[in-house]
């Protein structure tokens, strides 16, 4: 085997050799010679520049947390809607045991009729769960009623309410009454005593005429005393006017024989026409420093007057204002008074002395008709004048001052 193997490997070179003989081969050019190769400089370390440290930025503190807004609550939930009320019949009719009543629009009890017969009266503050709030003429010419009690839920007693009630003697209002109608109380013949409440603004005309009232307070509350309020009380004593009150209107308090006391409040400006005609017993009277008027027969026949002072704020003293005011011995007119109209004092016979101020700018020819006081006048004055040309001749004296 071996012998095979040396012999093929004799054949396959003797084959390479004659091939390498019939190939021309050209001739190899000489090497040029390397290049010398320069060397490479070393190179220079430059050192490296120290590092400065940077000094690290302080920390910007981190900004305060801005706070959540606080939540804003729920809206509350609306509530549903009430259902609106049947709307109330005005014009019928109701009737609860003895009291027939209408309703307002609000559903309160308007009191028109009483058919009962009881002496004494306890008026209920409400009927089938209405408040009772008027009383119109539900009393009237109820002759069998002796006291009556009206609830504190009545606002007004109306014109005529108790109107002809002779036999009653005791009212007790409500504490929460603003107004007294007309006539509300009139001709109650009988009725001694009535309190008359602080909320009550308006006492109307002839609301307690003819009846047989003893005292009167009227409170600060009140501004006008109605015409005839109190006309012909004829067992009235004594009257106390409010603070209030800036107008009596005429016939308010004529013909109370028997008043004897009276209290003036000091914000009246005007006394009406016959408001205290008549008042024979009225002994004594202080008027109001800021009275204007004193109109037509005010005081005519106050036989009982001793002296008299009309406050000077401009004030008129009208048409008979104190005639035959047959006691009066001394008037004072105040620095302030501008007018004495006719008969002013006429019948006064008694009257000695009268003060007449500067301030006087017209002064009746009759001022003093049938009566000779003596004028105490200022020389010079409208008052000096008109006494010196008096076709009567007059007494009088010259003064320096008012006393």
């Amino acid at each position: 085997m071996k012998k095979l193997l040396l012999v093929l490997a004799l054949v396959l070179v003797c084959c390479m050799l004659t091939a390498c003989q019939k190939t021309e081969e050209p001739a190899v050019p000489t090497a040029s010679p390397v290049p010398t190769v320069t060397p490479v400089p070393t190179a220079t370390t430059t050192p490296a520049p120290t590092a400065t440290a940077t000094p690290v930025p302080t920390a910007t503190p981190a900004p305060t947390a801005t706070p959540a807004p606080t939540a804003t609550p729920a809206p509350t939930a609306t509530p549903a809607p009430t259902a609106t009320p049947a709307p109330v019949d005005t014009q019928a009719w109701f009737v609860s045991g003895d009291y027939t009543y209408k309703l307002q629009e609000d559903g309160t009890a308007v009191l028109h009729f009483y058919t009962g017969n009881d002496e004494h009266v306890v008026i209920p503050a409400e009927l089938d769960g209405h408040p009772v709030t008027i009383i119109l003429r539900a009393f009237n010419r109820n002759t069998t009623l002796q006291s009556v009690v009206i609830p504190d839920s009545v606002i007004s007693v109306k014109n005529t309410a108790f109107y002809g009630c002779t036999s009653l003697r005791s009212v007790q209002l409500s504490s929460q009454c603003t107004l007294i109608g007309d006539h509300a109380f009139g001709d109650c013949s009988a009725l001694e005593s009535v309190n008359i409440p602080k909320g009550v603004t308006s006492i109307g005309i002839g609301a307690f005429a003819n009846t047989a009232l003893k005292s009167v307070v009227i409170p600060d509350s009140v501004t006008v005393i109605k015409y005839g309020a109190f006309q012909n009380c004829r067992a009235l004593t004594s009257v106390v006017i409010g603070e209030g009150v800036k107008t009596i209107e005429y016939w308010a308090f004529d013909g109370c024989h028997a008043l004897d006391s009276l209290v003036i409040g000091s914000q009246v400006e005007t006394i009406g026409e016959k408001a205290f005609y008549y008042c024979r017993s009225l002994t004594s009277l202080t008027l109001p420093k800021g009275l204007k008027k004193i109109d037509t027969s005010a005081f005519e026949y106050c036989k009982g007057l001793k002296t008299l002072t009309v406050p000077g704020n401009g004030a008129k003293v009208g048409y008979r204002a104190f005639a035959n005011c047959t006691g009066l011995y001394e008037v004072i007119l105040e620095e302030g008074v501008k007018e004495l109209g006719s008969y002013a004092f006429k019948d006064c016979t008694a009257l000695a002395r009268v003060y007449l101020p500067v301030s006087l700018e017209t002064i009746s020819s009759l001022a003093f008709e049938d009566c000779q006081p003596v004028l105490m006048i200022h020389k010079g004055s409208k008052a000096d004048r008109w006494s010196s040309g008096h076709v009567t001749p007059i007494k009088r004296e010259f003064v320096d001052e008012i006393q």
